[in-house]
């Protein structure tokens, strides 16, 4: 698999790793790593998946991004606090999961309908777990 697209300062730390292995175990299309900003920072990509134009990587970013802080109101409004750890769309060939690593990064991962939900939550939950291990050293 070809490395992952990362910035130059995340490049020596095992986050593109952890997306390589994310990607791998869940046959990912994609796998993002963004800030709360909706800047991505890093990304791993199946290789059977056709590599997304620059723009539409980062517009996801900014998508999630947004998805995050909108439920993160919903859950607040409804007396849920404001913590979301993670959201889930079912579409028709793909689903998409992201997860709020803390509340400065996102993960999304975005995968074929064939690939068992579960099966996606288990190694989503274990790369967003080591992520979040990685990140405190920061």
């Amino acid at each position: 698999m070809p490395p992952a697209p990362v910035l130059p300062q995340l490049e020596f730390t095992p986050i593109p790793e952890t997306l390589r292995l994310l990607t791998s175990h869940t046959h990912a299309d994609l796998v993002l790593f963004s800030d709360r900003n909706g800047i991505p920072l890093a990304y791993s990509k199946s290789q059977a998946a056709p590599l997304p134009p620059r723009a539409e990587v980062e517009m996801m970013a900014k998508l999630a991004a947004g998805q995050i802080a909108a439920s993160r109101e919903i859950c607040r409004m409804i007396g849920e606090g404001d913590r979301v750890d993670f959201i889930f769309h079912e579409g028709e060939r793909r689903n998409v999961f992201i997860y709020q690593l803390n509340t400065d990064f996102i993960l999304t991962a975005v995968v074929d309908l064939a690939v068992v939900i579960g099966l996606v939550r288990i190694h989503a939950d274990a790369a967003a777990h080591k992520l979040r291990e990685i990140l405190k050293k920061f």
